[in-house]
């Protein structure tokens, strides 16, 4: 199922351009939102953010869609970005490649870094990991050690205790 819509795309882009990016003839498309090729652009767009994150393990396809709020938007506008660059490729002699060029390349750039985990959306599971749990012996257990180090402190450089471990 794509994570935006006809109308999400028409919220971001102007109607006749979709319109006329989806129409098979001279005629524009009167509903976009049964448009075979807003359809197919659209799950081809959430197909491919599926797959980056797929390959990055950090989501669940499930896990995207029960976004909300502000990542939801965001999901969203990814989907729309990349679906233009959809249907862009289905009408190359539309003349609106230039005006989209810079879009679509953004879009690509954050599809790139959603797969590398540089970014990540608000998901339960990635707030509730917080930092990361350091195990260890404590300070106490260091400065108890006895180790040579210790004992011949004028010799050797001193031993760093790990710092918030109490």
């Amino acid at each position: 199922m794509p994570y935006a819509s006809a109308t999400d795309m028409e919220a971001r882009y102007d109607g006749n351009v979709l319109s006329q990016l989806c129409s098979d003839g001279n005629t524009p498309v009167m509903s976009l939102s049964t448009a075979p090729p807003m359809v197919a652009a659209l799950s081809e767009a959430s197909g491919l953010i599926n797959s980056a994150v797929t390959v990055a393990q950090n989501y669940t396809p499930a896990e995207l869609a029960a976004l909300t709020g502000d990542d939801m938007q965001m999901l969203v506008g990814l989907t729309c970005r990349l679906a233009i660059g959809r249907l862009l490729q289905r009408r190359p002699t539309s003349g609106y490649q230039k005006s989209f060029e810079e879009n679509i390349k953004e879009a690509n750039e954050f599809l790139d870094r959603l797969r590398k985990g540089e970014r990540i959306f608000a998901v339960q599971a990635n707030l509730e990991s917080g930092i990361p749990e350091v195990c260890g012996p404590s300070a106490q257990t260091f400065r108890r050690l006895n180790m040579l180090a210790d004992r011949c402190y004028n010799y050797y450089p001193r031993r760093n205790i790990p710092l918030g471990r109490g």
